[in-house]
């Protein structure tokens, strides 16, 4: 081989692993290119800070353009017309994010946020890092006693299979506490701590726990009252019967000029009398304190159908 033909075959060795280089590593390419130019929305910036994205998390999360949308907005860019309660997505490169206006529910947006930023970085994993990742998921998952992340895998298991993985590894980074340390220190590349972004979703979730846990509580208390209703309402009619009885003898006993006996019944009579009064207002109490628990139930079940639509960016209320 020739001097000439020796620097052409370089030249060409050059070339093709430059082309390679380009082509394996296009998307962090075109990530540093839009990024130059990228300045993050104030409210974007605060929710890669409010959950403690490293600086390769933060480069993911706006390299991904992230949006805060109204429902009409969110609708038209993550349309999932057949999975309710979807707070964000990424679609296209790009990362839509469903805005929540309830105070109770602070946080959903900053979980949500993390979410979909490591989906980001699920894309631009190579086939082996995924391959390794995947598996790394995976056994967390099955050595997980966690019966809120089986339900949820269980749903996208049903839903869509092939998105598991990808979904697994979003849920796992950012509502799972206590990982193996092989994937905590996967996600290390992600979160300077990880913590920070699991606390926020543990907090929020607490929220519907709460409801749900004073919700059943009343219900029970409800039962019992009711329970004790009817008990008093069946004794209260034996002695209005006992009662309309004993008027009735009295009454007999008066016409008939049997004062002496008459006047040694009264005293009964009028015990009787007292005695049922009293249930009387027992059973009215034990009545308002039902009607009221009764109404505070269906005002925290309201509240919670409320926080649920809330999250819901199809949900539209009646005028």
């Amino acid at each position: 081989m020739n001097r000439r033909a020796i620097v052409d075959w370089a030249i060409l060795v050059i070339v093709s692993g430059a082309s390679w280089l380009v082509y394996a590593n296009q998307q962090d390419i075109s990530d540093w290119w839009l990024l130059r130019s990228y300045q993050a929305p104030v409210a974007i910036a605060q929710l890669a800070e409010a959950t403690d994205m490293s600086e390769l998390g933060q480069r993911r999360f706006f390299a991904s353009q992230p949006e805060l949308n109204d429902a009409a907005n969110f609708n038209t860019n993550c349309p999932f017309p057949d999975r309710s309660l979807v707070l964000g997505c990424y679609a296209e490169g790009r990362i839509y994010i469903y805005e929540i206006n309830s105070d109770k529910l602070d946080g959903v947006e900053e979980v949500t946020a993390a979410h979909e930023m490591l989906h980001a970085a699920y894309a631009r994993l190579s086939a082996g890092e995924r391959k390794y990742v995947d598996a790394l998921t995976d056994s967390a998952f099955n050595q997980s006693d966690n019966q809120r992340l089986k339900d949820t895998i269980e749903g996208y298991r049903q839903e869509d299979p092939g998105a598991l993985p990808n979904e697994l590894h979003s849920i796992l980074g950012t509502e799972i506490r206590d990982l193996p340390s092989e994937l905590e220190d996967y996600y290390r590349r992600y979160f300077d701590d990880r913590g920070r972004v699991v606390g926020i979703a543990e907090s929020y979730e607490q929220v519907f726990i709460d409801l749900q846990e004073e919700i059943a509580s009343m219900a029970d208390e409800i039962a019992d009252l009711k329970n004790q209703i009817e008990v008093r309402e069946a004794k209260l009619s034996i002695q209005r019967r006992e009662l309309d009885d004993e008027a009735e003898r009295l009454r007999k006993l008066r016409e008939a000029g049997e004062f002496e006996r008459y006047n040694a019944g009264v005293p009964g009579y009028n015990a009787q009398v007292n005695a049922y009064n009293a249930g009387v207002e027992t059973y009215q109490s034990l009545v308002e304190r039902h009607n009221a628990l009764v109404k505070e139930h269906n005002e925290l079940a309201l509240e919670q159908n409320e926080l649920i639509h809330s999250l819901d960016s199809k949900f539209s209320p009646v005028n």
